[in-house]
């Protein structure tokens, strides 16, 4: 059906989109918080090792860990010592590789890839990145500006506030899971409301005597990223002719 929204859908020119941008931007997080997220991920942020690369001398110090370092967007969200104690404590609690000595954002990649829109555990996995990032951040400034040090302990009880907060505005799940429940103790949360599982009948129409059904499916471990497929030939009764599989293959996924 041709609308004014179809036309324009066609004609306008689409920007780069993200990965990310659907958990950044989720309406279970506050703005500030997406803000600041967002910030991070274009290189926004007004950190020391910014500022020196547009040719201003500062002299640079981070506070987030015993070795006084220069102060830069890796140190302060991944490898510092303070940081990366809130790293830990957050896998600890999901159940997520710690990823130690890995850039920030190839941990909140590999985060943003295991969460799911069909699982509560799973669409904190998306969240809790951008609450965390935030609350770092905060820390940063209030270290900065005010001089005031907050205690690991006391940052951690505010992640888990905020984690508690968004929680109860996330989307409904089918079910709860034994993680999901684990989750939901460790945060002293109430459990979500579920939606009642439907049974569905499903049945495979047979096809005509001498011919042949293939069936095949693909998924993709990030976009790009290493994909894999693969697909069953079977006879017209239902009996296995021939199968592959592949693996292994880079690839860009083109949705329409």
């Amino acid at each position: 059906m041709f609308t004014t929204w179809s036309a324009w859908n066609c004609k306008r020119i689409k920007g780069q989109t993200f990965p990310w941008a659907k958990w950044v931007w989720n309406p279970a997080v506050p703005r500030k918080i997406s803000m600041t997220m967002w910030k991070a991920m274009h290189e926004c942020l007004p950190l020391d090792d910014r500022v020196r690369r547009i040719g201003i001398l500062v002299v640079s110090s981070c506070d987030c860990c015993l070795v006084w370092v220069g102060e830069d967007v890796d140190h302060i969200f991944a490898k510092g010592g303070y940081t990366a104690e809130m790293w830990r404590r957050c896998s600890l609690v999901l159940g997520i590789p710690r990823l130690e000595g890995k850039p920030w954002k190839e941990r909140v990649a590999c985060w943003h890839r295991k969460a799911s829109d069909s699982l509560f555990s799973g669409q904190l996995l998306g969240l809790l990145p951008s609450i965390l990032i935030w609350r770092l951040w905060g820390r940063l400034c209030k270290a900065r500006m005010e001089g005031v040090a907050e205690p690991a302990q006391s940052v951690w009880c505010s992640i888990r506030l905020w984690i508690s907060w968004a929680a109860l505005k996330i989307k409904e799940v089918k079910g709860l899971t034994q993680r999901d429940e684990d989750v939901l103790r460790c945060f002293k949360l109430p459990c979500p409301s579920t939606q009642e599982k439907v049974a569905t009948t499903a049945k495979r129409n047979p096809l005509k005597e001498g011919w042949v059904k293939l069936n095949i499916d693909g998924c993709s471990l990030g976009n790009p990223g290493d994909a894999g497929a693969r697909g069953i030939i079977r006879n017209s009764t239902g009996e296995f002719i021939s199968g592959f599989a592949v693996t292994a293959i880079t690839r860009i996924i083109l949705q329409k």
